[in-house]
């Protein structure tokens, strides 16, 4: 549908439309569900604009589904049952701790504090391998799911990121002793940017390239670096962000065939506003 007004009063329009009175969906569209990486990467906006309640009352519901369920998953269905899409993902549970960490849900943390802990276990036993400090190299689910990706530069950051939320919300933490950010740095990053996954495939992604930094694991000048080599690629043309500049190698043929190519050289706007977060903190002229 088309909304009157300027793009501040149209986007208050859209979010109001994603209330359903009982949690923030997606999109007004079909993607009616609640989706974990999604409200996670919107939550600190939602904020900042005035909508913290509703948000708070969106990560209240969606905990009570995950622990009725036992398990914190991609995304929840509009019946409230717990599901994952293709199959378990990387980021679900440290994006969910993000989410409650940014919010500032503090009573809602200790009240199911014996609940996280037990999902930040879970997740350790199942996605990291403590010989090399990262994720495992099998095939999850994640932000890129229509490619075959193994232990990615996207979800060893999510991982760096659990790790660092853990202790700052003082959960107990089963990866406290690990280095990630060290492993992250050695096997992926190329001096100019970093590769895209375990696999070595040298393609700059702009994932890859964003989410060591949006997820606070490196600094600005590695920051610097990595967006211009995304900005050499033309990842941010003509508007951010892309995953690649054209089709990559790592597609699951049936599951680009049946999206009809979703997942190739798309611009992704969700994607492109965490880029944006990251150019905000290094580079103001290039943000505005």
């Amino acid at each position: 549908p088309k909304h009157q007004g300027d793009a501040k009063q149209i986007c208050r329009q859209v979010v109001e439309k994603c209330w359903n009175g009982t949690y923030y969906q997606t999109s007004a569209g079909h993607f009616d569900h609640f989706w974990t990486r999604d409200f996670a990467f919107c939550a600190q906006a939602l904020k900042r604009c005035g909508y913290k309640k509703r948000a708070l009352q969106t990560i209240t519901w969606a905990l009570e589904c995950f622990m009725k369920h036992g398990r914190v998953t991609t995304h929840i269905s509009r019946s409230g049952v717990p599901l994952d899409f293709p199959r378990m993902a990387v980021d679900s549970l440290p994006l969910f701790i993000r989410s409650l960490r940014i919010l500032g849900a503090k009573e809602l943390i200790k009240k199911h504090k014996t609940f996280l802990e037990i999902q930040a276990a879970r997740y350790v036993d199942l996605v990291y391998d403590d010989m090399s400090s990262l994720v495992k190299k099998e095939h999850f689910s994640s932000i890129k799911d229509h490619s075959n990706r193994m232990s990615s530069t996207y979800d060893n950051s999510m991982l760096a990121m659990l790790k660092d939320d853990l202790a700052e919300l003082k959960l107990r933490n089963p990866l406290e002793k690990n280095d990630i950010k060290g492993a992250i740095k050695e096997n992926f990053w190329e001096g100019e940017y970093f590769v895209e996954d375990a696999m070595r495939n040298f393609t700059i992604t702009g994932d890859a390239n964003t989410f060591p930094f949006w997820c606070g694991i490196f600094d600005k000048r590695m920051a610097r670096i990595a967006i211009a080599s995304i900005r050499k690629e033309g990842l941010d043309r003509p508007f951010p962000l892309k995953y690649t500049k054209g089709i990559p190698s790592n597609l699951i043929p049936f599951y680009d065939w049946i999206s009809q190519g979703y997942e190739r050289n798309t611009i992704w706007v969700h994607l492109g506003l965490c880029y944006m977060d990251v150019v905000r903190s290094v580079d103001k002229k290039l943000f505005k």
